[in-house]
C-alpha cells in the first residue's frame, strides 16, 4: 500500500505539494507529511509568538494521532494457507498435497513450479485454480509472507516471495518453522521513516528519552546484525547532540549511545555494538527551526544516492529477510575478465577489452557494475608488477573509490601458475596467520587469503563468487589442480561460492592452440591459447550467470 501522494509533475500538482507539505531538499523530493503536522509547522512559522506551548503540543498530538491511523490502515502483507505443494503440480482439480486433501476453496502455496511465473497462492476448485485475491498481482506478491498451517512435511513453516517489482517470475524461500509468524517492518534502502517521527521528545546522552519541545525522535529502527550504518542529512541548527541510542533485542535495554553532530554536515559512519539490534535517534535536537527531514540512514560505510523510505518486511519470527535492492557488482581479476582501464589514482575508463562480464551483465540486466580486473594480474606479488596487477591493489582501489557492491566476483589465478608452482605456498600455513599484516603476499595462497579476508571486511553483506582459472592450451589441467584446490578451500572458508572454470566453463585444452604471437589462428574458444574471444566469452558468461541470477532477487 502506498501512503500519501508522490508528485512527479511539479507544475500541475504544485497546489497538492503545498497542501501536503511536499518540498525539495538537495534536489530530492521530500514528503508528504501528515496534514496536521504540515499545517502546524506553517502556523508556527507565521505566529509562534502568539501561540501558547499547550496549543503547540495539541497540534502535534493531533498529527501523531493521524500518523497512527495511517500505520493502522497499512495492508497486512501476510497470508495463511492450508498446505504447500513443493513439487511441480497441475493447477486444477482437487488433489492430495503433503498428505492433505484439498477441498473446494482450499488455499494452497505453490512455490515450486517449473515455470516460476506460475508460483503463488491459489484457491483450489474442481476446475482451474485461481490466484488468491490478496496475492494476484506483482505488487501483492513482492515481499509476501505465507504461513503454511497444515501438511506432514511443510506444516507450520513460513515462506517469503523474493520477487521484485519488475519480476515476471515469483521465487519463494522457506524462512523457518514455527507458529504464525510475527513481522517486523523497515526500510528497503533508506531506513529512516520521516512519517514515524515523534515531535516533542529527544534521545538524551544517557540513552533515556525526555520531553523537549524543540526536539524529535525517530521510531525504533531494526538493524539486525549489520555491522555499520551511514547517516547523513540531519537538520542543521541543533544545539544539543543530536544523539542516537542502540537498543538490545528487547527494545528496552540501552546498549550504547552515539553523538550524531557530524551528520548535520557530512555522512557519518556509525558502528553497531555487538549486542544491539535496534537504533533510535533524534533527527533534530533543541532546534527552534521548523522540522525538515531530508535524512538518509542506510547499511554499510558509504553514502549512496538519496532515496525516500520504502517499507518492506525486514524480519519474520526474528529471521532477517533478504534486502531487495538493485544488484551492484564489483569485479577484480586478470585479463580474462578485464573490461576497463584503471589506475591507483581513481581513474576508471571502460574499455579496451570486451570480455565475459559484458555478456553476463547484459544478460542479467545489471547496469551498476565496476570491473577493476587488469591484464597480467595475480594474487602473488613480485618485483616489477604494475600497481593494478596486484589483486590486493584492485580490492583496495575499489574500496577507496567507494564502489558499493552486493555481489563481488573474484576472477584470478591464471597468472599465478608457474612450472611446479614454486610460489603457491600451502593452505595450512596461509590459515595459520592471525592477522592480514603477517600474510606473505609473495605466496599465492597467502595473498589469496588476504584478498578474500579483505573483501569480507569491506563488503560484509555482499554475495561472493570466486572464479577459478579456465583451461589453457599450454598447460595440462591436472598441473594446475593444486592451485585450484587451494583457492577453492580458502574461498569456501570465506563464504565464497566457487565456479570451477576448468570444469564448468566448457573450454577444453584439446581444442585450443598455443599461439602467443598470433600467427597460427584461434582455437575453438581461445584466440591465442589463453585469452577467450567471442565463443569463449559466451561460455564463461554462461557459467557465471546462473550463480548471479539466483542472487539478484535476494540482494
Amino acid at each position: 500500500m502506498t501512503i500519501g501522494i508522490r508528485a512527479v509533475d511539479k507544475e500541475p500538482l504544485s497546489a497538492v505539494d503545498y497542501l501536503f507539505g511536499m518540498t525539495t531538499v538537495d534536489g530530492q523530493r521530500v514528503g508528504p507529511r501528515p496534514l496536521s503536522i504540515a499545517n502546524a509547522a506553517q502556523a508556527l512559522l507565521s505566529s509562534t509568538s502568539f501561540m501558547s506551548l499547550r496549543s503547540r503540543i495539541a497540534n502535534l498530538e493531533e498529527g501523531l494521532t493521524e500518523v497512527e491511523a495511517i500505520a493502522a490502515s497499512r495492508m497486512d502483507r501476510q497470508i495463511e494457507v492450508a498446505v504447500a505443494a513443493t513439487t511441480n503440480i497441475t493447477l486444477s482439480g482437487e488433489q492430495t498435497l503433503d498428505t492433505t486433501v484439498t477441498t473446494s476453496a482450499s488455499t494452497v502455496l505453490v512455490p515450486a513450479q517449473i515455470d516460476e511465473s506460475q508460483n503463488g497462492v491459489y484457491v483450489t476448485g474442481a476446475g482451474p485454480w485461481t490466484r488468491h485475491p490478496d496475492a494476484d498481482s506483482v505488487a501483492e506478491l513482492v515481499g509476501l509472507a505465507v504461513y503454511v498451517a497444515g501438511g506432514t512435511k511443510w506444516g507450520q513453516t513460513t515462506w517469503m516471495c523474493t520477487a521484485d517489482a519488475a519480476s515476471t517470475t515469483y521465487p519463494f524461500i522457506v524462512l523457518g518453522a514455527g507458529a504464525r509468524p510475527s513481522k517486523m517492518l523497515g526500510g528497503t534502502k533508506n531506513l529512516f521513516n520521516y512519517l514515524a517521527v515523534v515531535e516533542g521528545s529527544e534521545v538524551y546522552p544517557t540513552g533515556e528519552i525526555f520531553d523537549e519541545a524543540d526536539s524529535a525522535i525517530s521510531e525504533m529502527i531494526y538493524v539486525g546484525a549489520h555491522a555499520t550504518l551511514t547517516i547523513r542529512g540531519l537538520q542543521s541548527g541543533s544545539t544539543a547532540g543530536p544523539w542516537g541510542r542502540w537498543l538490545a533485542a528487547d527494545k528496552t535495554t540501552v546498549v550504547d549511545t552515539v553523538n550524531l553532530l557530524a551528520a548535520m554536515t557530512a555522512p557519518l559512519v556509525i558502528l553497531r555494538p555487538a549486542s544491539a539490534r535496534w537504533f533510535q535517534f533524534s533527527p533534530r535536537q533543541r532546534n527552534p527551526n521548523a522540522p525538515s527531514y531530508g535524512i538518509q540512514l542506510e547499511y554499510g560505510t558509504f553514502a549512496t544516492a538519496a532515496e525516500n523510505y520504502t517499507e518492506r518486511v525486514v524480519a519474520i519470527d526474528g529471521i532477517p529477510t533478504p534486502i531487495p535492492v538493485s544488484p551492484a557488482v564489483a569485479i577484480a581479476g586478470d585479463s580474462i575478465a578485464q573490461t576497463a582501464t584503471v589506475d591507483m589514482y581513481g581513474s576508471y575508463t571502460p574499455g579496451p577489452r570486451n570480455n565475459w562480464p559484458n555478456y553476463a551483465m547484459a544478460e542479467l540486466g545489471i547496469e551498476d557494475w565496476y570491473n577493476y580486473a587488469t591484464a597480467g594480474a595475480s594474487f602473488r606479488e613480485y618485483d616489477g608488477q604494475d600497481d593494478m596487477q596486484k589483486i590486493s591493489n584492485q580490492i583496495s582501489r575499489l574500496y577507496a573509490d567507494g564502489r558499493q557492491a552486493n555481489i563481488f566476483i573474484l576472477a584470478a589465478g591464471t597468472n599465478d601458475y608457474a612450472t611446479g608452482l614454486p610460489d603457491l605456498g600451502n593452505y595450512a600455513t596461509a590459515m595459520s596467520k592471525t592477522t592480514r599484516e603477517t600474510l606473505d603476499r609473495s605466496k599465492t595462497l597467502e595473498a589469496a587469503r588476504w584478498a578474500m579476508w579483505t573483501i569480507n571486511i569491506h563488503w560484509p553483506n555482499a554475495r561472493r563468487l570466486c572464479m577459478l582459472p579456465i583451461q589453457r592450451a599450454d598447460i595440462e589441467p591436472t598441473l594446475m589442480q593444486p592451485l585450484a584446490d587451494g583457492l577453492s578451500a580458502i574461498a569456501r572458508r570465506y563464504g565464497f561460492e566457487v565456479a570451477d572454470g576448468a570444469a564448468e566453463a566448457g573450454i577444453v585444452k584439446d581444442f585450443e592452440v598455443w599461439d602467443p604471437d598470433g600467427t597460427i589462428g584461434p582455437g575453438r574458444d581461445l584466440s591465442d591459447g589463453l585469452h577467450p574471444y567471442g565463443p569463449g566469452h559466451v561460455k564463461i558468461s554462461g557459467m557465471v550467470v546462473p550463480y548471479i541470477r539466483r542472487w539478484v532477487a535476494l540482494t
